[in-house]
């Protein structure tokens, strides 16, 4: 079983958001001259906590962090206004719902010049479009099969009831003349008639 170690950048990225909050605000003090000091103090004040990081993981959770934050605000504005429409008009459907949430992250994500995440948000609107497409194919072929099992199943019993009819009809022409067979023979046809509709 490999344990392998996270990355600097995956560790700060799973940080509670208050600590993600504190170093950003550590990062974009005031106090330090330059980047590369401030970096190093903040690496230094983590290390104090047992976090190893490295320059460059600072650097890219610098430029991560405000893209989240900005993510994060987008869909609470974009959930705010849902749940308004929701309350406004009552007769949206969960689709059409789901549809106006798609394209207002999408504006928000333009607006704020977030091409990272309006390419996301339309990648997982495409997917979503295409997943819906391929069920919908998989739901007509599956109707297909049924229809077709369906049709190949009565094909059968209307094989299997001429097979019988024909062997009954061949068994009573050997029968004639005698009563007792016949009369089993009435019978047995009875049966096979029952069994076969």
């Amino acid at each position: 079983m490999s344990t392998k170690k996270p990355s600097a950048l995956a560790v700060l990225k799973n940080l509670s958001p208050e600590r993600q909050a504190e170093v950003w605000s550590r990062m974009t003090a005031k106090t330090a001259t330059w980047k590369d000091t401030s970096y190093a103090a903040v690496r230094k004040w983590l290390a104090q906590d047992g976090i190893e990081t490295s320059h460059a993981s600072l650097s890219d959770f610098y430029s991560w962090y405000p893209l989240q934050q900005q993510y994060r605000a987008d869909e609470v504005t974009t959930d705010s206004l849902l749940e308004q429409l929701k309350a406004e008009v009552p007769g949206l459907t969960e689709e059409q719902l789901d549809e106006l949430g798609q394209r207002t992250f999408s504006l928000l994500a333009i607006r704020n010049q977030d091409l990272s995440g309006f390419v996301t948000v339309r990648s997982a609107m495409t997917k979503a479009q295409l997943e819906k497409a391929k069920l919908k194919l998989r739901e007509q072929a599956e109707k297909r099969m049924e229809k077709k099992l369906e049709f190949d199943k009565e094909r059968f019993k209307e094989g299997l009831r001429t097979k019988l009819e024909s062997g009954l009809a061949e068994l009573a022409t050997h029968i004639k003349g005698n009563p007792a067979a016949q009369t089993a023979y009435a019978a047995f046809k009875a049966t096979i008639k029952e069994t076969t509709e």
